[in-house]
């Protein structure tokens, strides 16, 4: 994932208003986009240890943007709603690490 990952020109036009299916083809293969779709519900079966909380707040810190933006491609934009929320319940269930949690429920709530 990356910033303007379909290479638009603008953004001040509706992604409906578009062309996008070879664009989307040649930057967002099928297993991105399934991964942004499913990912947060895969995390759901982790368990919650330090080097995974750390991921999960670098992606929310730098990253988050661009899996709204692929997601937003791939008219699944709602699913993050309840991706977000569950990410926010898994993180919860961590008291032992408070250092690598703190601010990612300020990023979501």
């Amino acid at each position: 994932m990356r910033f303007n990952i379909c290479q638009l020109e603008t953004s001040h036009f509706c992604n409906d208003d578009l062309d996008l299916m070879a664009r989307l083809k040649k930057a967002i293969p099928s297993h991105l986009a399934y991964a942004c779709n499913f990912w947060a519900k895969r995390l759901q079966s982790a368990t919650v240890e330090a080097d995974i909380l750390k991921e999960v707040r670098d992606f929310m810190q730098i990253r988050l943007l661009y899996w709204l933006e692929v997601l937003s491609l791939t008219k699944m934009v709602a699913s993050a709603v309840r991706a977000l929320m569950l990410i926010g319940e898994w993180g919860r269930v961590s008291h032992a690490l408070p250092y690598y949690w703190t601010g990612i429920n300020e990023l979501l709530f």
